[in-house]
């Protein structure tokens, strides 16, 4: 599935995933040799159903009470550079040209 989100992902696309999962399972996740992206994370309380109370200090260290925002900016390609010999070829043909006469 990630494949095919990155493979759509324009070449600065940015895929932002809402999970439970804790970071040290979610890297494994989106990380992989073909894939050439920034990842980056936020974690946000989870919302609970009492509008006056948010999440103790105690609840705070439990990693059950947060959800992550994963954020994954894909990174354009490097430039490609021509092969030495190919550049070498077009400059000899350049210096070939600029010797024709008009």
């Amino acid at each position: 599935m990630i494949s095919g989100i990155y493979n759509v992902l324009t070449p600065s696309g940015i895929y932002i995933s809402v999970s439970y999962g804790w970071p040290a399972k979610r890297e494994e996740f989106f990380k992989s040799p073909a894939w050439n992206w920034k990842m980056s994370f936020e974690k946000v309380t989870k919302p609970t159903i009492s509008t006056t109370s948010g999440v103790t200090k105690e609840e705070g260290a439990d990693q059950k009470n947060f959800i992550y925002v994963y954020i994954l900016k894909k990174e354009p390609p490097p430039p490609e550079e021509k092969p030495v010999e190919k550049k070498q070829e077009q400059e000899k043909s350049n210096d070939e040209n600029d010797n024709d006469e008009y």
